[in-house]
């Protein structure tokens, strides 16, 4: 699972509304949308505020984006990415 997609799933599993974070990351709805999608990288300095905001252990996020990158590199090389 993708970073994006790890936020996503946890801010739902809280019901927690997009505006929420937007406030606590100081960004607008659309940038955040974007980064839940997939489209736009969150900032490194949102990553402690998303975690602590979703009640995440701070370190988790980061792994999801080192294993997002090792999956696009992987796929690039024509390697078969292995998930734990």
């Amino acid at each position: 699972m993708m970073f994006n997609e790890q936020i996503k799933e946890l801010r739902e599993k809280q019901w927690l509304p997009v505006r929420k974070l937007t406030v606590a990351l100081d960004i607008d709805t659309a940038s955040y949308c974007k980064i839940e999608k997939g489209e736009r990288r969150a900032r490194k300095e949102y990553i402690p505020v998303i975690a602590e905001f979703l009640k995440a252990d701070k370190d988790e996020p980061l792994t999801f984006l080192v294993r997002g990158c090792l999956q696009k590199a992987y796929t690039i090389l024509g390697i078969k990415f292995k998930k734990r």
